[in-house]
């Protein structure tokens, strides 16, 4: 009873959104065949600040509310991930009998420091009428009908560190007036070499001298 109950309520809400002239198939969600739908999952992603990554990875989960509804490669539930600022498509998701199928998707990357996460959580409604080529999406975020499945994720990193200053280098300092005792020193300096050269000098003179004498005395012997 409650299956035909559902199977009537899909009837009706696919009936009302035909007469709004709305579309059946939002650009979030692609109709591949009968009874198969695509989702699109939108993500933007604003660095700014020191050392922003421009290629984020964030991952999300996409979740059956109700455990038999179909699920992408028949598994309980299904990750992907999306970079940067871009979009994931989840699917072809395959229904095989009508009735309403609702389905979660939230974003499981944890924020660390600088990231802001976008937290919004999106519950699906795939209606799927009796001859399984009238698929309605309804997409709710906090209980209101949203356009599309998009997250806005962002990164600050703050201010870049000032980078060290180099040391100013301290002028030479120049040569100051010499002082009296500094002079009296280069003084005795010039006396004492001056005296050397002349005993040096004296000294080369008395040798010189005995020399003579010397072969003098020979040629008189």
């Amino acid at each position: 009873m409650k299956r035909k109950n559902k199977t009537l309520l899909c009837v009706i809400m696919a009936a009302s959104l035909l007469l709004a002239t709305l579309a059946v198939v939002p650009m979030t969600a692609l109709a591949d065949g009968p009874g198969q739908v695509t989702l699109t999952v939108k993500q933007i992603f604003k660095a700014s600040g020191y050392a922003a990554p421009p290629n984020k990875v964030f991952t999300y989960r996409l979740t059956p509310k109700e455990a038999p509804n179909p699920m992408p490669g028949g598994a309980n539930s299904y990750t992907f991930t999306v970079t940067g600022t871009g979009e994931a498509q989840i699917g072809p998701i395959t229904f095989g009998e009508t009735g309403t199928y609702t389905y979660e998707i939230r974003c499981v990357t944890a924020a660390g420091a600088g990231y802001t996460v976008d937290s919004q959580v999106y519950t699906i409604e795939i209606c799927v009428t009796r001859d399984l080529t009238l698929i309605s999406i309804v997409y709710i975020s906090d209980g209101v009908k949203a356009d599309e499945i998009i997250y806005e994720h962002s990164y600050n990193g703050g201010k870049e560190p000032d980078k060290p200053q180099p040391s100013p280098q301290k002028p030479d300092k120049p040569d100051g007036p010499k002082t009296d005792d500094e002079a009296r020193a280069e003084l005795y300096i010039a006396m004492i070499s001056i005296a050397g050269v002349a005993l040096l000098g004296i000294a080369i003179y008395l040798l010189a001298g005995k020399r003579r004498r010397r072969e003098a005395d020979g040629y008189e012997a």
